[in-house]
């Protein structure tokens, strides 16, 4: 599927996360900081909307919570990343979602790949 253009774009260090936002003259503006220490909780989400799906992960720490597209500039490198950099539950998760997308039409998806020990759900 084509990607389509997203105004967000995704910024990745040893110690954070940066989501920034096109704005007037194309240039960016940071909206969200998370450190990497204080990742809690990744989630992963389908939105399907017939024409289009999108597919979202959600990296919560203990204060926010940044919510990352699939068409989002440097999401592919930050799901490398939390591939390698953390046991998923279900490590085939790229697989998982895209058979229940192909599978349940209209339906949406949720389902959390990681938690901290300790970290409520």
């Amino acid at each position: 599927m084509a990607r389509r253009s997203s105004p967000f774009r995704l910024e990745l260090s040893d110690e954070r996360i940066k989501k920034f936002k096109r704005g007037f003259f194309r240039r960016w503006k940071q909206i969200a900081e998370l450190p990497v220490a204080e990742i809690r909780r990744i989630d992963v989400e389908v939105v399907d909307a017939l024409t289009y799906d999108s597919v979202f992960l959600a990296f919560t720490g203990s204060e926010r919570t940044i919510r990352v597209e699939e068409d989002d500039e440097g999401c592919d490198a930050l799901a490398a990343w939390m591939d390698g950099q953390y046991d998923l539950l279900d490590p085939e998760w790229r697989e998982t979602v895209d058979a229940y997308i192909c599978a349940n039409p209209l339906k949406g998806m949720f389902a959390t790949l990681w938690l901290d020990e300790g970290t409520e759900v």
